[in-house]
């Protein structure tokens, strides 16, 4: 399938500079990062969330667990993993499971972790099992500009051992 259209729209908007890779398929983030050998903090994934007033998207390393508490306490509300169904009809021109952790292409609000602010580099997933977009952090940061930033995250080991 290969990147994503609404993905590849918007980073064209953005005049983004990237590269795009493949890899072996895998259908979770931490196998995605296992298979394109680079760490799991350097791999952003999307977690769609679901709240009475619509959809947004928490963006976090492939190697922390997100911590829905930490946005409710932000957006004074409650907040729900989105169904497979919703993250199939909101990313619609992906493939089931493969959701860019950029919100922004697709009109939601954002929450960016703070731990892939300390990165200098970040992989993405394009929207399909196969296929990831490799940018330098400055225009990351340019590319998911209006994005809340903050600490939404626990590491997997942590959140494995609670």
């Amino acid at each position: 399938m290969g990147m994503a259209l609404s993905l590849r729209d918007y980073l064209r908007s953005m005049n983004s500079s990237h590269e795009t890779l493949t890899h072996p398929h895998a259908d979770r983030s931490n196998y995605v990062a296992k298979s394109a050998h680079i760490p799991g903090a350097k791999l952003a994934k999307g977690v769609l969330l679901a709240s009475g007033t619509g959809y947004m998207l928490a963006v976090i390393p492939a190697d922390h667990r997100l911590d829905i508490h930490k946005i409710e306490n932000i957006i004074k509300e409650k907040v729900d993993m989105a169904s497979e169904g919703e993250v199939e009809m909101i990313f619609n021109d992906c493939d089931p499971g493969a959701v860019p952790p950029v919100g922004q292409a697709y009109g939601l609000t954002v929450f960016l972790d703070d731990h892939l602010a300390d990165c200098d580099d970040i992989y993405l997933e394009g929207g399909d099992h196969e296929s990831l977009v490799h940018m330098e952090a400055d225009n990351f940061r340019h590319v998911m500009q209006g994005a809340v930033y903050g600490d939404f995250t626990r590491d997997v080991e942590y959140a494995e051992r609670v």
